[in-house]
């Protein structure tokens, strides 16, 4: 995951959610280098969004999984 300068930090809150917007997973990560990884091989094919909270800005991200 690409992560803007705004909201490079040592405490990034990534979180993980179905299509519904039931949260499937989170963590508190350190964004300076600018990206982090999340592990989705397990998810199955849909829609997902990726929440990244980090400096009092949040910003969402839908993405689809293909199998």
């Amino acid at each position: 995951i690409a992560i803007p300068p705004l909201f490079r930090s040592e405490g990034t809150q990534i979180t993980l959610y179905d299509i519904m917007g039931k949260q499937l997973d989170s963590d508190i990560v350190s964004t300076l280098s600018g990206e982090t990884r999340m592990n989705i091989i397990a998810l199955p094919a849909g829609m997902y969004s990726i929440g990244v909270n980090a400096n009092g800005l949040k910003r969402f991200v839908k993405f689809s999984v293909i199998r």
